[in-house]
């Protein structure tokens, strides 16, 4: 209609309506066609332009509301909008050289009363990043957003599981998430729970068929954990950051990667040896206790679904994987190796079996207990995240010892995917995403 605002939007308006009041005012019984035909465009066309107009004035008070928001943060220096800065604000908010720097800011700040700016800068991108809701002398100083991303790059590189598991980053307005899985349990005559096709004759009908779907959720938990820096290690500010990085980057690897083994789920991880699609294999007849055998191997390659044997990879204890180079397949009399180690003949980084990688963790049972071998696809395993690692610093907590406490929070929560184990065409054995070994005792 070509109008440009709400002024001419309320005079169009007011045009239909004049057309209105004047077809009433005919005071005749009943309306012809053409009347009718009339009417009826008149008032499509009002009420279009009335549902018009409630969408610009809205879109008005958005508007300016957002502007009254900027106007305001952009004179203390942060965004309105959390998890959103704007670049200028982002480049500038990374005083600290390292962590250490930044801790011995805090100490002085405890000590002396003497007011550090650069601290203030950090809670400020921390607020306008939704990372704290308070922060502050009172309540401990946000950790430069940096050196927490390097503490959580730092727990991936310590293990490799973390990163080949399927990872997903949860909104900023959610607490958990949401997905649609494939609900199936046989897929001898059908797949996707229940979709099948038919050889069918020239004009001919097929009986119908539907996948059988179900909603999955996984609600987000919280992964925290306490350090303190004494004073003494603060004089070497860069010894204090390589420090403290590592350790809380190996201690959130160990405890996200043991969850992905055998988390119980109780505001945890659930781990795979709790998936209700595990499948574990039997021992073989007469194998002695606290051993594994080429056998087991056989079997449980065999058990897991073969869709995924080219991303599977192999978890085991590593007392287990200290067997392996003994183990041979036996031949008459003699027998080969049936394990090829790392580098040498295979020139691969990782030991392999079956020509898939092995993970030594000594998160897996111990030898000779179910879960002491794991043969899975980490794809089939689903890791949520929210918002990085959150990283708080105060020397409060233990002022009279002169430390300071240092705090991580991570939002995460890990499940795997499959809840059920699956029957193929033509066989009785259960396959699934999860294969283990029962226990030998």
């Amino acid at each position: 209609m070509g109008i440009q605002n709400a002024a001419e939007l309320r005079e169009a308006k007011q045009t239909r309506k004049e057309k209105f009041d004047q077809l009433k005012a005919s005071n005749k019984p009943a309306m012809n066609q053409d009347e009718q035909r009339a009417w009826d465009a008149l008032k499509a066309e009002y009420d279009a332009l009335d549902a018009e107009i409630t969408a610009y004035e809205s879109a008005s008070e958005r508007t300016s509301a957002l502007t009254e928001m900027e106007e305001r943060a952009g004179k203390a220096g942060k965004s309105p909008v959390p998890g959103r800065m704007p670049a200028q604000v982002r480049e500038a908010v990374r005083p600290f050289r390292n962590l250490g720097e930044q801790l011995t800011s805090i100490r002085r700040q405890a000590l002396t009363g003497e007011a550090d700016e650069r601290l203030n800068q950090v809670n400020a991108e921390s607020r306008a990043l939704g990372n704290q809701e308070s922060v502050g002398a009172d309540f401990g100083f946000a950790v430069q957003s940096d050196f927490a991303g390097q503490i959580l790059e730092s727990a991936a590189e310590e293990d490799e599981l973390l990163s080949m598991v399927d990872s997903y980053e949860v909104s900023p307005n959610s607490n958990a998430a949401r997905w649609i899985e494939i609900e199936e349990s046989d897929v001898s005559t059908n797949v996707f729970g229940g979709v099948q096709v038919y050889w069918a004759s020239e004009a001919e009908t097929v009986a119908a068929s539907k996948p059988k779907l179900q909603e999955q959720k996984i609600d987000l938990e919280k992964l925290m954990g306490f350090a303190y820096i004494t004073e003494e290690t603060l004089q070497d500010t860069d010894f204090a950051s390589q420090l403290y990085s590592r350790a809380f980057g190996l201690a959130i690897s160990r405890e996200m990667s043991g969850g992905i083994v055998a988390g119980d789920g109780l505001a945890k991880f659930t781990g795979i040896l709790k998936s209700p699609a595990l499948v574990s294999v039997a021992k073989e007849s007469g194998q002695a206790a606290d051993t594994v055998v080429y056998a087991n191997f056989v079997h449980m390659w065999g058990r897991l679904l073969p869709r995924l044997r080219k991303n599977a990879v192999w978890l085991m204890h590593p007392d287990v994987e200290e067997i392996l180079p003994l183990m041979t397949f036996p031949i008459g009399t003699g027998g080969v190796p049936v394990y090829l180690p790392a580098g040498g003949l295979s020139e691969k980084p990782y030991s392999s079996l079956y020509g898939r990688p092995i993970l030594p963790m000594d998160n897996c049972s111990a030898l000779g207990d179910k879960g002491d071998v794991i043969l899975t696809d980490p794809k089939q395993y689903l890791v949520i995240k929210k918002g990085g690692l959150q990283s708080v610093s105060s020397m409060h907590v233990a002022f009279l010892s002169a430390q300071n406490c240092f705090r991580t929070i991570l939002r995460t929560n890990g499940r795997p995917k499959m809840s059920k184990s699956i029957t193929i065409k033509n066989s009785t054995n259960k396959r699934s995403a999860y294969v283990t070994l029962d226990a030998r005792a």
